[in-house]
């Protein structure tokens, strides 16, 4: 064989190293090409993980929604625009998510971590919990984040039940979220579902409630279809045909406060004048503990509902003893607590029947009885119903039409936050300020002496 020529040589090499370098070129573009789909998968991995897990990893949205016995978490992601309330201190709520509804003004995050202080539109401070020694700096917070003083008890409770003077909190708070309609957040404790009736209710209801409700409501603006919820004859005839039983009552403070020591003694006089009620709670022998499930199907089988409040004539402290329990289960409220201006002035007229407005223990024994066995009579309590078809839902009526479920937001919770979501994506925390300058004076000062008197006479 022939030595090869030097040129013959360099074109050998040549083609040598030209085939290795195509070589490693396509094991370059192979691996490259594989690391961009793991990358790709990757991302939406993170992405899909990313919307389904909850705000923050310590605080799940544990919705009530009962199976049996157990409660069953639901998880729901972020919202994609931000807006978040923090929860300074222990709030013991089971809702960490405000609904994307329309009358939370499409919802909010809410959380318990404190390192995310200075991301939050709202920080929220629970009168139970909220104590002088354990308070942000309210030198690092934003110009547009407002401080919300928030309770659910009456003044009598806060004084002198958790002995709170409130005057070491003078200005600091912007805003105060309670039950009352003089708050910057109202909490009434309603299902969030008929905020937008209610205020319009607040509105049309100054001195001419009945002729309001008979007129109809085709001018109110809400954000359900009317004609979707619209409550019939028979619906209502539905709900008195499950009605089994006369009167309950459920409640567990007998004697903390002394709106409860009051109502257990008239509870008390009521059962020896011989009225047949059924007491659940640690107030009676029926059981002490049931799920929202096994509650609500309960009550609903009875014709009138105790709503007896805890405080007597506190300013418009009616809580959920008549917006859930009652209305809500189709039950008549007999109410006792509130003042009757009070109950005009919140109420549907001719939805309840007011405790005081009787003379003693029998006659109103009789009056229930009357209604029991005459059925027209009783339906006229329900009446409201058929001329405010958008106003309340009915369980297990029209409770599933709306969009979302009542059964599902039954914490009487979630209305305040409901509008504080509202307020903060309609941005008024951005647009105004202020401080309340003395929160004893706002919230004990404007009560009434019937309500702040240590002994209900």
């Amino acid at each position: 064989m022939l030595p090869m020529l030097p040129m013959q040589m360099i074109k050998k090499r040549w083609r040598c190293c030209y085939m290795i370098a195509i070589s490693l070129t396509v094991r370059a573009f192979v691996v490259m090409a594989a690391v961009a789909m793991v990358l790709f998968f990757m991302t939406i991995t993170v992405d899909t993980a990313t919307k389904s897990s909850p705000v923050d990893n310590n605080n799940r949205n544990f919705m009530k929604s009962t199976t049996g016995n157990q409660t069953q978490p639901t998880i729901t992601p972020p919202l994609p625009s931000k807006c978040l309330i923090l929860l300074w201190a222990h709030i013991a709520i089971y809702v960490h998510r405000i609904p994307e509804h329309p009358s939370c003004g499409g919802g909010c995050n809410i959380t318990t971590d404190r390192s995310r202080y200075e991301e939050a539109d709202a920080v929220v401070f629970q009168m139970k919990t909220t104590t002088a020694g354990d308070l942000p700096d309210p030198r690092k917070r934003k110009s547009n984040q407002v401080f919300v003083w928030f309770t659910r008890e009456t003044p009598w409770t806060s004084r002198y039940f958790y002995y709170k003077k409130l005057t070491e909190f003078d200005g600091y708070f912007n805003w105060t979220m309670t039950y009352r309609l003089d708050s910057d957040v109202k909490a009434v404790m309603m299902p969030f579902e008929v905020r937008s009736f209610f205020d319009n209710m607040q509105e049309k209801l100054q001195g001419q409630a009945a002729n309001y409700f008979r007129a109809g409501f085709n001018s109110l603006t809400s954000p359900y279809k009317c004609e979707k919820n619209r409550l019939t004859e028979d619906d209502l005839r539905f709900n008195l045909a499950r009605k089994k039983f006369l009167a309950a009552w459920a409640a567990n403070n007998r004697d903390l406060t002394a709106g409860a020591k009051e109502r257990f003694s008239i509870v008390q006089q009521l059962v020896q004048s011989g009225l047949k009620l059924d007491i659940f709670g640690k107030s009676g022998k029926k059981p002490k503990f049931m799920n929202s499930k096994q509650f609500y199907d309960t009550m609903s089988e009875f014709k009138f509902y105790f709503a007896f409040e805890n405080g007597y004539h506190c300013q418009e402290y009616i809580t959920e003893k008549v917006w859930f329990n009652s209305f809500y289960l189709g039950s008549v409220p007999i109410v006792w607590g509130p003042t009757k201006t009070d109950a005009s002035r919140m109420l549907p007229p001719n939805s309840y029947i007011y405790y005081e407005d009787f003379s003693d223990p029998m006659e109103l024994i009789n009056y229930l009885k009357y209604l029991d066995q005459n059925d027209t009579a009783y339906l006229e309590y329900f009446a409201w119903r058929l001329v405010t078809p958008c106003y309340y839902p009915l369980h297990k009526v029209n409770d599933q039409k709306i969009g979302t479920s009542i059964f599902q937001h039954v914490s009487s919770w979630l209305n305040g936050f409901c509008e504080l979501s509202k307020l903060i994506r309609e941005g008024v925390h951005r647009r105004t300020s202020k401080s309340i300058s003395s929160l004893k004076d706002l919230w004990y000062g404007r009560e009434r002496n019937e309500c702040l008197k240590e002994k209900v006479v």
